[in-house]
């Protein structure tokens, strides 16, 4: 998610780990290629926080080619703040106020409101970061 409210997202049911997040990483270098996000020489800077899945050894392997091969850079927000974390403040509206919960009655229901909630973003769902 940017400050723009474009939203990619990756539904996963299940564990995710590092390859799962290496995949996810190397799908959006495609989409940011396309020419409304590419503007040739530009980098795509991608904060995560410092959860195992973004400090194994098998993601830092990754750093260097998406960096000079797919142009995004990956920078590490500091420990402890979810403040500054993007996707946290997406959960917080998400959880609290777009979830139609009432609706839900089984976990496939819950998955089809989470991604109808997540195709309406910078549409029908707006985060104002201002």
């Amino acid at each position: 998610m940017n400050r723009s409210n474009d939203l990619f997202y990756y539904p996963v049911i299940g564990m995710v780990n590092s390859q799962t997040v290496i995949n996810v990483f190397n799908d959006f270098a495609e989409q940011m290629a396309a020419p409304k996000y590419s503007s040739g020489d530009r980098y795509t800077v991608v904060m995560v926080d410092n959860a195992s899945i973004h400090t194994s050894r098998l993601f830092r392997e990754e750093l260097a080619d998406w960096a000079i091969a797919k142009k995004i850079l990956v920078c590490y927000l500091p420990t402890y703040s979810p403040e500054l974390n993007l996707i946290e403040m997406l959960w917080q509206k998400v959880k609290y106020e777009w979830l139609n919960l009432f609706e839900v009655m089984d976990f496939k229901a819950f998955e089809a409101e989470v991604i109808r909630v997540f195709e309406q973003v910078g549409q029908e769902y707006m985060i104002s970061f201002g």
